[in-house]
Protein backbone atom coordinates (compact mmCIF):
# COMPACT_ATOMS: atom_id res chain seq x y z
CA UNK A 1 0.00 0.00 0.00
CA UNK A 2 2.64 2.58 1.13
CA UNK A 3 4.67 1.49 -2.46
CA UNK A 4 1.75 1.87 -4.36
CA UNK A 5 1.40 5.63 -2.63
CA UNK A 6 4.38 6.26 -3.46
CA UNK A 7 3.89 5.76 -7.35
CA UNK A 8 1.62 8.28 -7.91
CA UNK A 9 2.72 10.60 -10.14
CA UNK A 10 2.49 14.45 -8.95
CA UNK A 11 1.21 15.55 -11.95
CA UNK A 12 -1.88 13.56 -11.36
CA UNK A 13 -3.05 14.92 -8.46
CA UNK A 14 -5.67 17.93 -9.16
CA UNK A 15 -4.13 20.19 -5.96
CA UNK A 16 -0.86 20.04 -7.52
CA UNK A 17 -2.11 20.69 -11.17
CA UNK A 18 -4.13 23.58 -10.33
CA UNK A 19 -1.28 24.96 -7.88
CA UNK A 20 1.06 25.00 -10.66
CA UNK A 21 -1.38 26.66 -12.90
CA UNK A 22 -2.17 29.10 -10.83
CA UNK A 23 1.27 30.55 -11.21
CA UNK A 24 1.07 30.72 -15.07
CA UNK A 25 -0.23 34.15 -17.06
CA UNK A 26 -3.83 34.31 -18.15
CA UNK A 27 -3.86 37.85 -18.98
CA UNK A 28 -1.45 39.64 -21.74
CA UNK A 29 -1.02 43.24 -21.56
CA UNK A 30 -1.36 44.93 -24.61
CA UNK A 31 0.77 47.94 -25.90
CA UNK A 32 -1.49 49.41 -28.33
CA UNK A 33 -4.64 48.64 -25.95
CA UNK A 34 -3.53 49.54 -22.65
CA UNK A 35 -4.75 46.67 -20.85
CA UNK A 36 -4.60 43.35 -20.16
CA UNK A 37 -6.05 41.28 -21.98
CA UNK A 38 -7.60 37.76 -21.26
CA UNK A 39 -5.15 35.25 -23.28
CA UNK A 40 -5.83 31.44 -21.57
CA UNK A 41 -5.08 29.43 -24.55
CA UNK A 42 -1.69 27.98 -23.34
CA UNK A 43 -3.59 26.40 -20.27
CA UNK A 44 -7.04 25.57 -22.63
CA UNK A 45 -4.57 23.65 -24.50
CA UNK A 46 -3.30 21.36 -21.18
CA UNK A 47 -6.68 20.73 -21.06
CA UNK A 48 -6.28 18.16 -23.04
CA UNK A 49 -3.93 16.07 -21.31
CA UNK A 50 -6.14 14.16 -19.69
CA UNK A 51 -9.82 14.52 -17.95
CA UNK A 52 -8.06 14.97 -14.82
CA UNK A 53 -5.86 18.04 -15.37
CA UNK A 54 -9.45 19.38 -17.40
CA UNK A 55 -11.01 19.49 -14.35
CA UNK A 56 -8.09 20.80 -12.47
CA UNK A 57 -7.49 23.65 -14.46
CA UNK A 58 -11.12 24.60 -15.85
CA UNK A 59 -11.80 26.66 -12.26
CA UNK A 60 -8.36 28.21 -12.64
CA UNK A 61 -8.68 29.49 -16.14
CA UNK A 62 -12.30 30.83 -15.39
CA UNK A 63 -12.05 31.68 -11.81
CA UNK A 64 -12.07 35.61 -12.47
CA UNK A 65 -14.48 36.74 -15.02
CA UNK A 66 -14.35 40.32 -16.46
CA UNK A 67 -17.04 41.48 -18.73
CA UNK A 68 -14.70 44.30 -20.33
CA UNK A 69 -12.12 42.26 -21.76
CA UNK A 70 -13.84 38.94 -22.32
CA UNK A 71 -16.89 40.90 -24.40
CA UNK A 72 -15.60 38.97 -27.40
CA UNK A 73 -15.58 35.52 -26.10
CA UNK A 74 -18.82 33.82 -27.60
CA UNK A 75 -21.72 33.89 -24.71
CA UNK A 76 -22.64 30.39 -24.82
CA UNK A 77 -18.29 29.41 -23.59
CA UNK A 78 -19.03 31.91 -20.79
CA UNK A 79 -22.38 30.66 -19.68
CA UNK A 80 -20.97 27.17 -20.08
CA UNK A 81 -18.16 27.91 -17.66
CA UNK A 82 -19.69 30.49 -15.44
CA UNK A 83 -20.01 27.94 -12.73
CA UNK A 84 -16.42 28.22 -11.82
CA UNK A 85 -16.47 31.55 -11.91
CA UNK A 86 -15.66 33.39 -8.11
CA UNK A 87 -14.56 36.98 -9.39
CA UNK A 88 -17.22 39.01 -11.54
CA UNK A 89 -16.26 42.27 -12.27
CA UNK A 90 -18.34 44.15 -14.95
CA UNK A 91 -21.58 44.11 -16.54
CA UNK A 92 -21.06 44.47 -19.96
CA UNK A 93 -23.14 40.96 -20.79
CA UNK A 94 -27.29 42.12 -20.06
CA UNK A 95 -29.44 39.12 -20.59
CA UNK A 96 -27.31 36.32 -19.79
CA UNK A 97 -27.77 34.07 -17.42
CA UNK A 98 -25.09 33.03 -15.86
CA UNK A 99 -24.82 29.67 -13.90
CA UNK A 100 -22.48 31.40 -11.10
CA UNK A 101 -23.83 30.61 -7.21
CA UNK A 102 -20.37 30.76 -5.37
CA UNK A 103 -18.84 33.98 -5.81
CA UNK A 104 -16.55 36.25 -3.81
CA UNK A 105 -16.25 39.00 -5.45
CA UNK A 106 -18.49 41.43 -7.15
CA UNK A 107 -18.66 44.35 -8.98
CA UNK A 108 -20.85 45.95 -10.68
CA UNK A 109 -21.51 49.61 -12.83
CA UNK A 110 -25.44 49.89 -12.83
CA UNK A 111 -28.90 49.64 -11.82
CA UNK A 112 -30.68 46.94 -13.42
CA UNK A 113 -32.74 44.06 -13.24
CA UNK A 114 -31.32 41.50 -14.88
CA UNK A 115 -28.38 41.98 -12.14
CA UNK A 116 -30.78 41.69 -9.44
CA UNK A 117 -30.93 38.05 -9.91
CA UNK A 118 -27.27 37.51 -9.68
CA UNK A 119 -26.87 39.77 -6.42
CA UNK A 120 -29.28 37.40 -5.14
CA UNK A 121 -27.97 33.82 -6.03
CA UNK A 122 -24.78 35.02 -4.49
CA UNK A 123 -25.49 37.04 -1.56
CA UNK A 124 -24.78 34.17 1.06
CA UNK A 125 -21.35 33.69 -0.34
CA UNK A 126 -20.16 37.31 -0.89
CA UNK A 127 -16.99 38.57 0.90
CA UNK A 128 -16.64 41.64 -1.17
CA UNK A 129 -19.40 43.64 -3.08
CA UNK A 130 -19.28 46.85 -4.93
CA UNK A 131 -22.63 48.38 -7.02
CA UNK A 132 -21.95 51.75 -8.78
CA UNK A 133 -25.88 52.92 -9.67
CA UNK A 134 -25.94 54.53 -12.08
CA UNK A 135 -28.00 54.19 -15.21
CA UNK A 136 -30.64 53.94 -13.05
CA UNK A 137 -34.42 53.80 -14.19
CA UNK A 138 -35.49 57.69 -13.25
CA UNK A 139 -33.38 60.40 -12.69
CA UNK A 140 -32.71 60.31 -9.48
CA UNK A 141 -30.28 57.85 -7.41
CA UNK A 142 -32.45 54.60 -6.52
CA UNK A 143 -32.76 53.79 -2.63
CA UNK A 144 -30.58 51.00 -1.53
CA UNK A 145 -32.42 47.44 -1.33
CA UNK A 146 -31.93 46.97 2.65
CA UNK A 147 -33.35 43.36 2.76
CA UNK A 148 -31.43 42.51 -0.24
CA UNK A 149 -27.96 43.47 0.84
CA UNK A 150 -28.59 42.25 4.10
CA UNK A 151 -28.52 38.55 3.27
CA UNK A 152 -24.90 39.31 2.15
CA UNK A 153 -24.23 40.08 6.20
CA UNK A 154 -22.41 36.92 7.30
CA UNK A 155 -19.82 36.99 4.85
CA UNK A 156 -19.49 40.64 3.96
CA UNK A 157 -15.78 42.16 4.60
CA UNK A 158 -15.45 44.62 2.01
CA UNK A 159 -18.53 46.91 0.85
CA UNK A 160 -18.36 49.87 -1.70
CA UNK A 161 -21.38 51.84 -2.76
CA UNK A 162 -21.54 54.72 -4.81
CA UNK A 163 -24.16 56.83 -6.12
CA UNK A 164 -27.02 55.33 -4.00
CA UNK A 165 -30.23 57.44 -1.34
CA UNK A 166 -28.90 55.50 1.93
CA UNK A 167 -30.74 55.90 5.08
CA UNK A 168 -28.56 56.46 8.27
CA UNK A 169 -30.94 54.61 10.37
CA UNK A 170 -31.42 51.64 8.23
CA UNK A 171 -28.11 50.91 7.10
CA UNK A 172 -26.09 51.44 10.49
CA UNK A 173 -28.31 48.71 11.18
CA UNK A 174 -27.47 46.63 7.84
CA UNK A 175 -23.59 47.07 9.12
CA UNK A 176 -24.32 46.01 13.04
CA UNK A 177 -25.12 42.68 11.30
CA UNK A 178 -22.03 42.93 9.78
CA UNK A 179 -19.53 41.09 11.66
CA UNK A 180 -16.62 40.56 9.11
CA UNK A 181 -17.24 43.84 7.81
CA UNK A 182 -13.96 45.83 7.99
CA UNK A 183 -14.18 48.18 4.76
CA UNK A 184 -16.25 50.42 3.85
CA UNK A 185 -16.63 52.65 0.62
CA UNK A 186 -19.17 55.37 0.01
CA UNK A 187 -19.27 57.46 -3.03
CA UNK A 188 -21.19 60.08 -3.64
CA UNK A 189 -24.63 58.97 -2.15
CA UNK A 190 -27.04 60.64 -0.73
CA UNK A 191 -27.39 60.23 3.66
CA UNK A 192 -30.92 61.04 4.66
CA UNK A 193 -32.14 60.33 7.95
CA UNK A 194 -29.49 60.06 10.18
CA UNK A 195 -29.10 58.96 13.59
CA UNK A 196 -29.77 61.67 16.23
CA UNK A 197 -26.63 62.28 18.53
CA UNK A 198 -26.81 61.08 21.63
CA UNK A 199 -29.92 59.54 21.08
CA UNK A 200 -30.88 56.43 23.89
CA UNK A 201 -32.19 53.60 23.08
CA UNK A 202 -34.91 51.37 25.57
CA UNK A 203 -35.65 47.55 25.24
CA UNK A 204 -38.74 48.86 23.63
CA UNK A 205 -37.00 50.29 21.07
CA UNK A 206 -37.49 48.80 17.75
CA UNK A 207 -34.13 49.53 16.40
CA UNK A 208 -32.50 48.20 19.96
CA UNK A 209 -32.07 44.69 19.50
CA UNK A 210 -30.27 45.25 16.08
CA UNK A 211 -28.54 48.06 16.12
CA UNK A 212 -26.00 47.16 19.62
CA UNK A 213 -24.64 50.71 19.64
CA UNK A 214 -22.79 50.00 22.81
CA UNK A 215 -20.49 47.42 20.63
CA UNK A 216 -19.65 49.57 17.90
CA UNK A 217 -19.05 48.44 14.16
CA UNK A 218 -15.94 46.70 12.94
CA UNK A 219 -15.10 49.12 10.50
CA UNK A 220 -11.13 49.03 9.89
CA UNK A 221 -11.17 51.52 6.98
CA UNK A 222 -13.42 53.99 6.57
CA UNK A 223 -13.38 56.30 2.62
CA UNK A 224 -16.09 58.92 2.47
CA UNK A 225 -16.30 60.53 -1.10
CA UNK A 226 -18.79 63.52 -0.68
CA UNK A 227 -19.55 65.34 -3.53
CA UNK A 228 -22.04 67.80 -2.43
CA UNK A 229 -22.97 69.30 0.59
CA UNK A 230 -24.60 67.47 3.35
CA UNK A 231 -25.17 69.50 6.31
CA UNK A 232 -24.38 66.42 9.32
CA UNK A 233 -24.19 63.55 7.13
CA UNK A 234 -22.09 60.36 8.17
CA UNK A 235 -21.23 61.50 11.50
CA UNK A 236 -23.92 59.02 12.89
CA UNK A 237 -21.65 56.08 11.11
CA UNK A 238 -18.01 57.60 12.16
CA UNK A 239 -19.57 57.68 16.20
CA UNK A 240 -20.09 54.20 15.90
CA UNK A 241 -16.57 52.93 14.27
CA UNK A 242 -14.18 52.90 17.31
CA UNK A 243 -12.15 50.23 15.73
CA UNK A 244 -11.26 52.94 12.55
CA UNK A 245 -7.63 52.97 11.68
CA UNK A 246 -7.90 53.98 8.41
CA UNK A 247 -9.87 57.25 7.26
CA UNK A 248 -10.12 58.44 3.44
CA UNK A 249 -11.84 62.04 3.01
CA UNK A 250 -12.33 63.48 -0.53
CA UNK A 251 -14.20 66.68 -0.57
CA UNK A 252 -15.28 69.56 -2.17
CA UNK A 253 -15.81 71.76 0.52
CA UNK A 254 -14.06 72.32 3.98
CA UNK A 255 -16.89 72.09 6.22
CA UNK A 256 -16.66 68.98 6.22
CA UNK A 257 -13.37 67.80 7.44
CA UNK A 258 -14.42 70.39 9.87
CA UNK A 259 -17.42 68.41 11.14
CA UNK A 260 -15.72 64.93 11.15
CA UNK A 261 -12.44 66.03 12.99
CA UNK A 262 -13.69 66.63 16.81
CA UNK A 263 -15.93 63.07 15.87
CA UNK A 264 -13.00 61.29 15.23
CA UNK A 265 -10.35 62.32 17.86
CA UNK A 266 -13.40 61.15 20.09
CA UNK A 267 -14.60 58.08 18.93
CA UNK A 268 -12.13 56.69 17.07
CA UNK A 269 -8.91 55.94 19.46
CA UNK A 270 -6.92 53.58 16.92
CA UNK A 271 -6.69 55.87 13.99
CA UNK A 272 -3.14 55.60 12.40
CA UNK A 273 -3.70 56.45 8.02
CA UNK A 274 -5.50 59.78 7.53
CA UNK A 275 -6.26 60.77 3.84
CA UNK A 276 -7.84 64.26 2.53
CA UNK A 277 -8.39 65.20 -0.89
CA UNK A 278 -9.94 68.59 -1.94
CA UNK A 279 -12.05 68.19 -5.01
CA UNK A 280 -11.86 71.15 -7.46
CA UNK A 281 -15.12 72.75 -7.35
CA UNK A 282 -16.57 73.94 -10.89
CA UNK A 283 -19.19 75.87 -10.07
CA UNK A 284 -16.88 78.49 -7.70
CA UNK A 285 -13.94 77.34 -9.74
CA UNK A 286 -11.66 77.07 -7.15
CA UNK A 287 -10.27 74.63 -4.23
CA UNK A 288 -11.98 75.10 -0.89
CA UNK A 289 -8.84 74.55 1.55
CA UNK A 290 -8.53 74.50 5.03
CA UNK A 291 -7.44 77.19 7.26
CA UNK A 292 -3.47 76.46 8.99
CA UNK A 293 -5.17 75.18 12.08
CA UNK A 294 -7.68 73.34 10.22
CA UNK A 295 -5.21 70.85 8.91
CA UNK A 296 -3.31 70.79 11.89
CA UNK A 297 -6.00 69.91 13.51
CA UNK A 298 -6.54 67.19 11.05
CA UNK A 299 -2.92 65.80 11.79
CA UNK A 300 -3.71 66.18 15.74
CA UNK A 301 -6.94 64.06 15.34
CA UNK A 302 -4.91 61.06 16.79
CA UNK A 303 -2.05 61.36 18.81
CA UNK A 304 -0.65 57.63 17.07
CA UNK A 305 -0.73 58.04 13.04
CA UNK A 306 2.02 56.52 10.90
CA UNK A 307 0.42 57.46 6.92
CA UNK A 308 -0.99 61.22 6.34
CA UNK A 309 -1.71 61.99 3.04
CA UNK A 310 -2.96 65.36 2.37
CA UNK A 311 -3.91 67.96 -0.39
CA UNK A 312 -2.79 71.76 0.68
CA UNK A 313 -2.04 75.32 -0.37
CA UNK A 314 1.19 75.45 0.89
CA UNK A 315 2.74 74.19 4.19
CA UNK A 316 2.42 76.33 6.82
CA UNK A 317 3.87 76.69 10.67
CA UNK A 318 0.53 75.01 12.36
CA UNK A 319 0.82 72.18 9.81
CA UNK A 320 4.87 71.59 10.35
CA UNK A 321 4.43 71.59 13.71
CA UNK A 322 1.32 69.13 13.84
CA UNK A 323 3.25 67.10 11.29
CA UNK A 324 6.70 67.39 13.76
CA UNK A 325 4.71 66.16 16.62
CA UNK A 326 3.58 63.17 14.49
CA UNK A 327 7.27 62.74 13.03
CA UNK A 328 8.48 60.07 15.34
CA UNK A 329 6.22 57.29 14.40
CA UNK A 330 5.58 58.68 10.80
CA UNK A 331 5.74 55.97 8.18
CA UNK A 332 3.94 57.36 5.07
CA UNK A 333 3.68 61.06 4.36
CA UNK A 334 2.06 62.67 0.98
CA UNK A 335 1.03 65.91 0.36
CA UNK A 336 -0.08 67.77 -2.62
CA UNK A 337 0.93 71.67 -2.93
CA UNK A 338 -0.95 73.99 -5.20
CA UNK A 339 0.07 77.47 -4.15
CA UNK A 340 3.25 79.31 -3.47
CA UNK A 341 3.43 81.91 -0.74
CA UNK A 342 4.34 85.31 -2.31
CA UNK A 343 4.96 86.88 1.03
CA UNK A 344 7.09 84.07 2.35
CA UNK A 345 8.42 82.28 -0.63
CA UNK A 346 10.97 79.80 1.44
CA UNK A 347 7.96 78.35 3.58
CA UNK A 348 7.63 75.19 1.63
CA UNK A 349 10.86 74.22 1.33
CA UNK A 350 12.27 75.30 4.92
CA UNK A 351 9.49 73.45 6.73
CA UNK A 352 9.63 70.29 4.88
CA UNK A 353 13.33 70.07 5.66
CA UNK A 354 12.23 70.82 9.00
CA UNK A 355 9.66 67.44 8.93
CA UNK A 356 12.41 65.33 7.14
CA UNK A 357 15.10 65.99 9.67
CA UNK A 358 12.72 64.78 11.99
CA UNK A 359 11.02 61.91 10.43
CA UNK A 360 13.44 58.70 11.37
CA UNK A 361 11.20 55.80 10.81
CA UNK A 362 10.11 57.38 7.31
CA UNK A 363 9.50 54.47 4.74
CA UNK A 364 7.57 56.20 1.97
CA UNK A 365 7.72 59.98 0.91
CA UNK A 366 5.53 61.48 -2.02
CA UNK A 367 5.92 65.60 -3.01
CA UNK A 368 3.98 67.02 -5.96
CA UNK A 369 3.85 70.68 -6.40
CA UNK A 370 1.97 72.17 -8.69
CA UNK A 371 3.84 74.81 -11.42
CA UNK A 372 3.65 77.99 -9.30
CA UNK A 373 4.11 75.92 -5.94
CA UNK A 374 7.93 75.47 -5.87
CA UNK A 375 10.39 77.95 -7.61
CA UNK A 376 13.95 76.90 -8.45
CA UNK A 377 15.99 78.06 -5.35
CA UNK A 378 13.50 76.52 -3.02
CA UNK A 379 13.81 73.14 -5.30
CA UNK A 380 18.13 73.56 -4.44
CA UNK A 381 17.21 74.16 -0.88
CA UNK A 382 14.59 71.48 -0.70
CA UNK A 383 17.04 68.62 -1.74
CA UNK A 384 19.81 69.69 0.67
CA UNK A 385 21.51 66.38 2.27
CA UNK A 386 20.55 67.28 5.98
CA UNK A 387 17.15 64.48 5.27
CA UNK A 388 16.87 62.22 8.24
CA UNK A 389 14.91 59.54 6.37
CA UNK A 390 17.61 56.95 6.29
CA UNK A 391 15.01 53.97 6.35
CA UNK A 392 13.32 55.73 3.30
CA UNK A 393 12.08 53.31 0.61
CA UNK A 394 10.50 55.10 -1.56
CA UNK A 395 10.83 58.66 -2.77
CA UNK A 396 8.12 60.60 -5.43
CA UNK A 397 9.08 63.78 -6.53
CA UNK A 398 7.09 65.63 -9.19
CA UNK A 399 6.70 69.10 -10.02
CA UNK A 400 10.91 69.92 -9.18
CA UNK A 401 12.53 72.12 -11.63
CA UNK A 402 15.64 69.90 -12.66
CA UNK A 403 17.74 72.82 -14.55
CA UNK A 404 20.81 71.60 -16.07
CA UNK A 405 24.04 72.37 -14.38
CA UNK A 406 25.33 75.70 -13.63
CA UNK A 407 28.07 76.93 -16.08
CA UNK A 408 31.83 78.38 -14.27
CA UNK A 409 32.10 81.91 -14.63
CA UNK A 410 34.54 82.86 -17.36
CA UNK A 411 37.65 84.47 -16.03
CA UNK A 412 38.16 88.03 -17.58
CA UNK A 413 41.26 87.82 -19.79
CA UNK A 414 43.71 90.92 -19.17
CA UNK A 415 43.66 94.04 -21.52
CA UNK A 416 46.08 96.23 -19.72
CA UNK A 417 48.99 96.24 -17.28
CA UNK A 418 49.04 99.17 -14.80
CA UNK A 419 52.63 99.82 -13.62
CA UNK A 420 53.85 102.42 -11.09
CA UNK A 421 57.74 102.96 -11.95
CA UNK A 422 59.66 100.49 -10.82
CA UNK A 423 56.49 98.25 -9.30
CA UNK A 424 55.04 95.36 -10.18
CA UNK A 425 51.08 95.35 -11.14
CA UNK A 426 48.91 96.17 -7.94
CA UNK A 427 47.31 92.51 -7.31
CA UNK A 428 43.94 92.73 -6.61
CA UNK A 429 43.19 96.23 -8.21
CA UNK A 430 40.09 96.81 -10.10
CA UNK A 431 42.60 98.07 -12.75
CA UNK A 432 45.04 95.01 -12.90
CA UNK A 433 44.75 92.77 -15.23
CA UNK A 434 46.28 89.63 -13.31
CA UNK A 435 44.67 86.50 -11.95
CA UNK A 436 43.81 87.83 -8.70
CA UNK A 437 41.97 91.19 -10.21
CA UNK A 438 38.03 91.19 -9.10
CA UNK A 439 36.95 90.74 -12.26
CA UNK A 440 38.54 86.79 -12.41
CA UNK A 441 37.94 86.14 -9.01
CA UNK A 442 35.96 83.10 -9.52
CA UNK A 443 32.87 82.21 -7.83
CA UNK A 444 32.45 78.68 -6.31
CA UNK A 445 30.05 77.25 -9.01
CA UNK A 446 26.64 75.91 -7.42
CA UNK A 447 25.65 72.43 -7.55
CA UNK A 448 22.51 71.62 -9.55
CA UNK A 449 19.62 69.54 -8.03
CA UNK A 450 20.24 66.63 -10.19
CA UNK A 451 23.79 66.34 -8.27
CA UNK A 452 22.13 67.25 -5.00
CA UNK A 453 19.36 64.87 -5.59
CA UNK A 454 22.00 62.20 -6.52
CA UNK A 455 24.14 63.22 -3.39
CA UNK A 456 20.72 62.79 -1.39
CA UNK A 457 19.82 59.61 -2.73
CA UNK A 458 23.47 58.30 -1.39
CA UNK A 459 22.71 58.92 1.85
CA UNK A 460 19.50 56.41 1.86
CA UNK A 461 20.61 52.89 1.72
CA UNK A 462 17.11 51.04 1.95
CA UNK A 463 15.53 53.71 -0.99
CA UNK A 464 14.56 51.14 -3.96
CA UNK A 465 11.97 53.40 -6.06
CA UNK A 466 12.98 56.94 -6.85
CA UNK A 467 10.12 58.50 -8.99
CA UNK A 468 11.14 62.21 -10.42
CA UNK A 469 8.63 64.35 -12.45
CA UNK A 470 6.73 61.29 -13.44
CA UNK A 471 9.63 59.03 -14.23
CA UNK A 472 10.08 55.81 -12.49
CA UNK A 473 13.86 54.57 -11.75
CA UNK A 474 14.09 51.34 -9.96
CA UNK A 475 17.51 51.08 -8.47
CA UNK A 476 19.25 47.84 -8.79
CA UNK A 477 22.68 46.85 -7.10
CA UNK A 478 22.57 50.08 -4.89
CA UNK A 479 23.43 48.04 -1.91
CA UNK A 480 26.33 46.03 -2.71
CA UNK A 481 27.56 48.63 -5.24
CA UNK A 482 29.49 51.86 -5.40
CA UNK A 483 27.00 54.55 -6.47
CA UNK A 484 29.31 55.60 -9.61
CA UNK A 485 28.66 52.28 -10.79
CA UNK A 486 25.30 51.34 -10.18
CA UNK A 487 22.67 51.69 -13.46
CA UNK A 488 18.88 53.34 -13.19
CA UNK A 489 16.44 51.38 -15.56
CA UNK A 490 13.83 53.65 -16.23
CA UNK A 491 10.10 52.06 -16.42
CA UNK A 492 8.37 54.30 -18.93
CA UNK A 493 6.97 52.79 -22.26
CA UNK A 494 10.41 52.98 -23.97
CA UNK A 495 13.42 51.17 -22.33
CA UNK A 496 16.09 53.69 -20.93
CA UNK A 497 19.39 53.01 -19.64
CA UNK A 498 20.53 55.50 -16.96
CA UNK A 499 23.95 56.25 -15.88
CA UNK A 500 24.44 57.57 -12.34
CA UNK A 501 27.52 59.87 -13.02
CA UNK A 502 25.80 61.64 -15.72
CA UNK A 503 22.39 61.05 -15.08
CA UNK A 504 21.62 61.28 -19.22
CA UNK A 505 18.79 58.71 -20.47
CA UNK A 506 20.03 57.15 -23.68
CA UNK A 507 17.45 55.29 -26.16
CA UNK A 508 17.35 54.43 -29.81
CA UNK A 509 14.36 57.67 -30.03
CA UNK A 510 14.98 59.84 -27.70
CA UNK A 511 17.32 61.38 -25.07
CA UNK A 512 15.98 62.50 -21.36
CA UNK A 513 17.82 64.47 -19.06
CA UNK A 514 16.88 65.16 -15.46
Amino acid sequence: MVKALFQVHPLTLPEIIAKIASFLPLWKYSESLGFYDFNPSFLLSCTRVSKTWKAALLPVIWLVFDGFTMRQIPKEILVRNSSHFRLFFGDCLLGVSFQCRHLRELSISRWDKDLLQLIRENAPSLECFSWKATQAPSSTMPNLDYDLITQMAPTLQNLSLSHWVISGRQFVQFLAQCRRLTSLNLTAVHWIDPIPQRQTYSCDNEFASLYHFHRGLGIRQLSLDISEAKNGAFVDLIQRCPDLESFSLYSVRAQDPKLFIPVLRQSCPKLTNIEYTVRYCSRLGLRDYLSEDGYADFVLASPRLTSVKMDVPWLGDALTSALLFQAAALESLSLQFYEHREDQPWANAENLLRILKNSRRLKRLSLLFSRQALGEEETLRLLEPSWGCEELESLTLTGLTMMCDRPSPIPCSPQFQWRFPGMEPVQGSDRSGGQDSIGSVQAPAQASPKHKLIELVQRMPKLEALNLNLVTFSLEGLRSHSWSACSLKVETKSKIELQIPSLKATSDTRQQDL
